[in-house]
C-alpha cells in the first residue's frame, strides 16, 4: 500500500510538472495555433517531452540499477537480478503512466485560444 502511495504522488509531481510546462509555453503554443497547427501537434509535443523526460530518468535508473544488482541478489527470489523481462516490464509500466500523466497537461494545451494567448 505505502508503495502505492508514493507512485501515486511520483505521478501527481510529473503531472503538475507537465502542467506547469504548458502554463508557461501558453505563447508559444498559441503562435503555433493561429500559425495553422493542429490541436493533434501540440498534443504530440506535449507527450513528447513526457516521453523523453521520464525515458532519460529510466535510463538513469537502469544504470544504477546494474550497479547495484550484485548487493541485491541475495534479496531477490525467482529472478536474476537484471532479468530482462522485468526490466522491460517496468519501462513499460513507467511510460503507460507517463503518457496517461501527459493526457490532461497536453488536453489542456491544445485548447488553448490562439489569440487569448497571444494576448497575454
Amino acid at each position: 500500500m505505502a508503495e502505492h502511495g508514493r507512485l501515486d504522488a511520483v505521478g501527481d509531481r510529473h503531472a503538475g510538472a507537465l502542467l506547469l510546462g504548458v502554463r508557461q509555453e501558453t505563447r508559444e503554443f498559441g503562435a503555433r495555433l493561429a500559425l495553422g497547427a493542429s490541436p493533434m501537434s501540440i498534443v504530440v509535443i506535449v507527450v513528447r517531452r513526457a516521453v523523453l523526460l521520464v525515458a532519460g530518468g529510466a535510463a538513469a535508473e537502469t544504470v544504477v540499477a546494474v550497479a547495484v544488482a550484485a548487493t541485491l541478489k541475495s534479496a531477490l527470489f525467482g529472478i536474476q537480478p537484471m532479468d530482462p523481462a522485468t526490466v522491460a516490464g517496468a519501462w513499460a509500466v513507467l511510460l503507460v503512466a507517463n503518457v496517461l500523466g501527459a493526457i490532461i497537461p497536453a488536453a489542456i494545451a491544445a485548447r488553448i485560444a490562439p489569440m487569448q494567448a497571444l494576448r497575454d
